[in-house]
């Protein structure tokens, strides 16, 4: 990868380093950045005479590799400098350019903003950043005009939030496509001490389940117990999770995520019926949260969520596959750049880290593709068909090869058959 010296004006900040003391001490900022459909239509229409930088990496939280987050983008951006010197884009545009870019990084309260992946789009006089739900392959795109793909997953929001539930530790966890980060609660109390003065102990309880299942299959449940006290450990108890409701509600600045409970029975059941969070999943990862670790605790609650926060998608592959060899589906890349321009595309799902380099001719459809290597003046066809598929109002998916209808690398279904 080409290394220039992008000049001694451009100091490269290292964020990880300067964002230490502020993740110990203080809320972390709003991670993703919301995206309409509208505004990415807006950023995928720029075009013109300039230079447009696009600019992709992953980004990790795990002790050293954080250090290196810095150092990677500056590489990158030192590469995308050198390919607009190649480009003949003069000394005070990307100067510019450049400066753009580390504003984007300077203002970052820190890394862990960014999640698992960072998207940087920068041209003369503007520039955008978003966090990326899934780590992106790391790659700089200087063309005249923005990479978008691996930004469209951006419109399919998948967040949800894990809770656990102990007398002892309570924390929250905030996922957001592959990455899970626990998020700081300075309001809400992690400890039933911390309420209640003294650790609940004395008359054991059980409970058992009454009346009609809810929403996700558990039934309501009625506390009874035995032995001295357990009218009082039961008021200390909703004592605790009525203050952790109250917390949350104060902590979260979107009280919509999906949340899964995790903990003792008791516990959960007990939080699900005084919680006034809208969201709270009825299926719960039951037992002791402490004994998973975050990886397992993220996959545990993952597989309860998916089905609510993919649901459109999940019908709309299943509908292209149920329909595979018929009119109503094509995968042909040529049929597909000629139906996105007529408008007819329904649902257009594309893998993410592949490209087909070629070219296509908008006024006579003529499509050639490149099997070696491409052409100074070709393009990547998934990304053009994405983005004509964009502004006709298309729905879209941009997924793992693994996660595509038939295992294709583009395919999509279509609005009507052509006369």
């Amino acid at each position: 990868m080409p290394n220039p010296d992008p000049g001694e004006d451009l100091a490269f900040v290292d964020v990880a380093e300067r964002s230490s003391h502020h993740i110990e001490n203080s809320e972390p900022a709003s991670h993703t950045p919301e995206l309409s459909r509208e505004e990415l239509s807006a950023l995928a229409a720029e075009s013109g005479s300039g230079a447009y930088v696009s600019l992709f990496m992953p980004v990790h939280h795990d002790g050293r590799q954080t250090r290196q987050n810095a150092i990677r983008l500056g590489n990158l951006v030192r590469d995308a400098d050198a390919r607009l010197r190649d480009r003949g884009i003069s000394e005070a545009e990307r100067h510019d350019i450049m400066a753009s870019l580390q504003r984007q990084i300077g203002n970052a309260e820190s890394w862990w903003k960014y999640r698992v992946g960072v998207g940087l789009f920068a041209t003369e006089g503007t520039a955008h950043a978003f966090s990326l739900p899934r780590p992106p392959k790391e790659m700089v795109i200087v063309a005249d005009r923005y990479y978008i793909t691996p930004i469209v997953p951006l419109l399919e929001k998948v967040e949800f939030a894990v809770l656990t539930l102990s007398q002892h530790d309570v924390r929250f966890y905030e996922a957001v496509g592959k990455s899970f980060v626990e998020r700081p609660l300075p309001n809400t109390p992690s400890r039933l001490e911390d309420v209640v003065g003294t650790e609940l102990e004395g008359g054991s309880l059980q409970l058992h389940a009454a009346g009609a299942p809810r929403r996700g299959g558990f039934a309501p449940a009625v506390f009874h117990g035995h032995g001295a006290g357990h009218d009082d450990v039961l008021g200390e108890l909703e004592r605790f999770l009525r203050a952790v409701d109250t917390g949350l509600w104060q902590d979260l600045p979107n009280r919509n995520l999906p949340i899964v409970l995790t903990g003792v029975e008791r516990n959960v059941t007990l939080f699900q019926q005084l919680t006034r969070l809208p969201n709270v999943m009825t299926q719960a990862i039951t037992g002791d949260a402490k004994s998973y670790t975050p990886a397992a605790l993220h996959a545990a609650a993952w597989a309860i969520v998916e089905p609510v926060v993919h649901a459109a998608r999940l019908r709309a592959k299943a509908d292209i596959e149920e329909r595979a060899n018929t009119a109503w589906v094509v995968s042909d890349l040529g049929e597909i750049l000629r139906s996105a321009q007529e408008g007819r595309l329904a649902t257009l799902f594309v893998a993410e880290c592949h490209a087909i380099w070629g070219h296509f001719d908008p006024d006579d459809r003529h499509l050639e593709v490149r099997a070696q290597a491409p052409a100074p003046s070709d393009e990547d066809l998934l990304e053009r068909a994405l983005r004509e598929a964009l502004w006709q109002g298309t729905t879209l998916y941009v997924v793992p090869i693994d996660e595509m209808p038939c295992r294709k690398p583009i395919i999509a279904s279509v609005r009507f058959e052509r006369a």
